[in-house]
Formats: C-alpha cells, structure tokens, sequence
C-alpha cells in the first residue's frame, strides 16, 4: 500500500500538465468559442486551479500553470478580475525563490506575469516589485 501511494505522489503531475497541455493546445488551435456562455463557465472554474497550483512543488507543474493565464486571460471568465492580483503575486513569489531568469520556472512565470499585466487592470506590481523583476531582466540584456 504504500508503494502504490509514493507512485500516486509522483505521477499525479504527470496528469495534470497532460490535461494542461491539451487545454493551451487547443486554445492555440481556436477549439473554443468564447462567444459561448457555457464554455466560459467551463473555463472559470480554471482560473482559481491555475493560483492552486503555483503553489505546488514540482517544477512541471509550475512551469505548464505558468503558460495558462495566458490563454485564459483571453477569454476573459467572472473570476479572472479577483484572482489575476493573487495569481500575479504568487508568480512574483515564485520568481524570487528561483533567484534568477536562467531557470526554466522563472522564464515561465516572467512570460505569465508579462501577459496578466497586459491583460488584467485588476493586476498591478508594486514598484519594489517593478524594480525586483528589472533587475532580474537587465542581467540578460
């Protein structure tokens, strides 16, 4: 029993950036019609699994959430005014923890942070955190 609950531990990531992975790419490939009210409907419940997930500990998952608001901000659900602020914090957080662009996970979040600013008003950083992520991108520059 307890081989079978150190396997589940291991691999349910496995299923869930599958699952993520066939949502971005349909979106990318216009599967949806966001002019549809229960599509949208389907999508909301999306947007508070995205910030549940940033907290997660394994990188792939961080990493697949991380590409979704950008697709989901697009077509905008209910709750995405409430969450983006939360969700934008928890991906400035995450940022800071990785210390640098260079990983994976940073670039991720760096990319998903970019489109929920452009894309949320609701969203908005702090200058501290103006001047954190800068700094963070004049290194590469």
């Amino acid at each position: 029993m307890r081989h079978d609950v150190f396997f589940f531990t291991h691999r349910y990531c496995s299923f869930v950036v599958f699952g993520l992975e066939l949502f971005n790419t349909a979106f990318r490939r216009s599967r949806f019609d966001f002019q549809d009210k229960q599509i949208i409907a389907r999508i909301d419940p999306l947007v508070k699994l995205i910030g549940n997930a940033l907290y997660s500990s394994s990188e792939p998952v961080i990493v697949a959430f991380s590409k979704a608001p950008a697709s989901i901000l697009q077509c905008p659900p209910k709750s995405v005014p409430s969450s983006a602020p939360l969700i934008a914090r928890q991906i400035l957080s995450i940022i800071r923890s990785t210390g640098s662009g260079e990983s994976a996970v940073a670039q991720a979040g760096l990319e998903a942070l970019a489109s929920i600013l452009r894309e949320c008003e609701a969203a908005q950083v702090k200058e501290k955190d103006l001047l954190f992520l800068i700094e963070i991108v004049s290194l590469y520059l």
